[in-house]
């Protein structure tokens, strides 16, 4: 969920504790104790599907990041060698294009990589 979901879900939750400081209020009114019986019901719902949605993409998100760090690192080694590579061949133009710097790949957005790949 996004801050502006939570933030709204905590708005529920506050207003259905106001209505449950009113119950004896509340209960006078058969309608109106219905839509917040139904407004209890709906805001539980909201609550379980969104820890069931919080926890089964946390983990792949962890995986991801995982991934992307590890995918970083094997660049940066490669790199590292072609431009080794370069110099010992004395060749300029592949060292200009081997001259990246580490937080130059880590810093990349998964967007940018994918344009980077080769057709």
């Amino acid at each position: 969920m996004t801050n502006s979901h939570i933030n709204k879900q905590g708005m529920y939750l506050v207003v259905i504790g106001i209505l449950g400081k009113f119950s004896a209020v509340v209960a006078t009114l058969p309608a109106l104790a219905k839509v917040v019986a139904a407004f209890t019901q709906l805001v539980q719902n909201i609550g379980s599907t969104s820890e069931d949605i919080g926890i089964g993409t946390s983990p792949k998100t962890d995986a991801k990041r995982a991934a992307e760090s590890a995918m970083a690192e094997d660049v940066v080694t490669l790199v590292g060698k072609l431009h080794a590579y370069a110099a010992d061949q004395n060749n300029v133009e592949l060292m200009d294009e081997s001259d990246v710097a580490e937080t130059d790949i880590h810093e990349t957005r998964e967007a940018e990589r994918r344009a980077m790949r080769p057709s």
